[in-house]
């Protein structure tokens, strides 16, 4: 079944994810403890979609890409305290590298819409709030010979160059309101994060 399956590939990138981030770490005495921490989270990520199925908490894929996101971030809060600049540096860059593919995945492959770029900003202060999602920018490709990503019509728009709002016809993208709240919601909803820190930006075909 497809769920089995997202299951195993989830599992499987979670301890990729690990083996990465343990590569970064200096041999230290705390590493042990480190380790031991790292084996309970992915008990958690093996373990609560099976009781979310038991409880009837539906749906199940779901549960499994969060409880990944929750894993991913504790072990980069683990592993951050005890690795020099350089290193925080790249499991900062990993972990965003980690969110911005799922979430092309979810705006591509779930709701359809061809993306060129999307930007991520989390929290890199240490404290509580460390690896949190601050913004979102996503940035659409619209389709050849005027046809539009999927829900994109009639559309009520602001253009923006360098911030600036205006309505020349040849300026190179366009501000989305509410074609923009399908993906605003969706990543709002899995995410915990507010519409308001998401922007969508529909980039206009030039030929």
């Amino acid at each position: 079944m497809d769920f089995i399956r997202q299951w195993i590939v989830t599992i499987l990138s979670v301890i990729i994810f690990i083996t990465f981030v343990e590569i970064l770490l200096p041999n230290s005495n705390n590493r042990k403890y480190i380790n031991v921490v790292v084996g309970l989270l992915i008990m958690l990520v093996i373990l609560k979609p099976v009781m979310g199925v038991i409880n009837q908490q539906i749906p199940f894929g779901e549960e499994i890409l969060q409880n990944t996101n929750q894993m991913e971030m504790m072990t980069v809060k683990n592993h951050y305290n005890h690795v020099d600049l350089a290193n925080k540096e790249n499991i900062i860059n990993l972990y965003k590298q980690q969110l911005k593919e799922q979430m092309l995945d979810r705006i591509e492959n779930k709701m359809g819409y061809p993306v060129d770029d999307l930007r991520i900003n989390i929290v890199e202060e240490e404290g509580e709030t460390f690896g949190m999602i601050n913004s979102v920018e996503v940035y659409l490709l619209e389709e050849k010979e005027a046809e539009n990503p999927k829900g994109v019509s009639d559309i009520s728009v602001n253009v923006v160059i360098d911030g600036k709002k205006n309505n020349k016809p040849d300026d190179d993208s366009i501000l989305l309101n509410n074609e923009g709240d399908e993906i605003k919601k969706d990543l709002s909803d899995f995410y915990s994060i507010s519409q308001d820190s998401i922007i969508v930006t529909l980039l206009k075909n030039k030929k």
